[in-house]
C-alpha cells in the first residue's frame, strides 16, 4: 500500500519547504525474504531469535513535526535509539531511513512499520489545502501505538 500525502500549505516556512511532499512507501525486498529464512534456520536449532520492540515518540508543533524511535526494554522501559528529526526543516524522514537501516541488528519488518507510521503521522500533521491542522490529541486518539511526548509553541 502506497501512502499519498497531502502537500504542506499555509505554514509560515521558507518557499524551499513549504511545498515539499512526502511520497514516502517502504517495500519488503530480498533482505526480509533473507531475514525470515535465517529466522527459521534458528528455530530448526532451537534459537528463539529476540524480539525487539520499539516506540516512536513524536513532538508536535503548528510548523515542526519532531520524531524518534525508542526501544523498549521491558515493562515500560524504553532507551532512546535515534536522536529526534524535525520534519519539515530537514528530510527527516530519509534521514530516520538512513538511520535504521545502519542498524542492522533491527528486524527489516521492524524498519517497514516504523517508517510507514511515521508517514501516516506526517500524512496527519500535515494540514489539508486550505484547512486546518489536526491536533495532537487527534493524533494521540488516531495512532495510540505512538507516544506524544510534547508541544512545540
Amino acid at each position: 500500500q502506497r501512502l499519498t500525502p497531502r502537500g504542506v500549505v499555509g505554514h509560515a516556512l521558507p518557499a524551499r519547504v513549504s511545498a515539499r511532499r512526502v511520497d514516502r512507501s517502504v517495500r519488503v525486498n530480498a533482505a526480509a525474504a533473507e531475514e525470515e529464512e535465517s529466522s527459521e534456520m534458528l528455530s530448526i536449532f532451537g534459537m528463539a531469535k529476540s524480539e525487539s520492540s520499539f516506540q516512536l515518540k513524536f513532538v508536535w508543533g503548528e510548523d515542526t513535526l519532531a520524531f524518534a524511535v525508542d526501544q523498549v526494554l521491558g515493562k515500560g522501559t524504553t532507551s532512546p535509539l535515534t536522536e529526534y528529526h524535525f520534519w519539515p526543516q530537514q528530510d527527516a524522514w530519509e534521514q530516520l531511513k538512513a538511520q535504521l537501516e545502519s542498524k542492522d541488528w533491527i528486524n527489516s519488518k521492524d524498519k517497514i512499520s516504523l517508517l510507514n507510521r511515521v508517514t501516516e503521522v506526517i500524512n496527519f500533521w500535515t494540514p489539508p489545502e486550505g484547512g486546518e491542522q489536526n491536533s495532537c490529541d487527534q493524533a494521540k486518539a488516531k495512532f495510540t501505538d505512538c507516544s506524544f511526548v510534547g508541544h512545540f509553541y
